[in-house]
């Protein structure tokens, strides 16, 4: 599945179903053949939106297996994105959200100009304000468990 021509209209739809879901099953693991099995497992269990984090061995790929099995059953993002190429080539294998540790205003930009949804990780009010004002759909506070849920 390609998603460079994922219109706008498009990304805003996948940000409205990730904001109605409120939470996605984040996939890390070491033995990335049975990554496919686990998200079927996940959605079938109800949860529609699953990340796969680039912590997985052959991620892209694994996106790709996924975005090809699974189609529009899910909402299929990528995790642990920390830089543009990354970004790009999950999405061209099908992501259609990609969450990053960090905020980089050109991992958001990538992510837009490929019509995929924005999910940068902040720490500071000012780098969750220019995240903000980089078009991010989301922010992600990041490592909440130092902040703690009342920031």
């Amino acid at each position: 599945m390609n998603q460079s021509t994922v219109s706008s209209t498009d990304r805003q739809e996948v940000a409205r179903r990730l904001e109605e879901v409120g939470a996605a099953a984040v996939i890390r693991m070491q033995d990335a053949g049975k990554l496919v099995r686990v998200a079927e497992a996940i959605a079938a269990g109800g949860i529609p939106a699953i990340e796969v984090t680039m912590t997985v061995p052959g991620a892209i790929d694994m996106i790709k297996q996924v975005a090809d099995e699974l189609g529009d059953d899910v909402l299929l993002g990528v995790g642990s994105v920390t830089d543009v190429e990354t970004a790009r080539q999950a999405v061209d294998a099908g992501a259609r959200y990609v969450v990053s540790p960090i905020y980089k205003r050109v991992v958001v930009e990538a992510t837009h100009d490929k019509g995929a949804v924005a999910l940068p990780g902040a720490f500071t009010p000012t780098e969750i304000q220019h995240a903000y004002e980089a078009g991010a759909e989301f922010v992600k506070v990041f490592p909440a468990s130092v902040l703690g849920a009342k920031f």
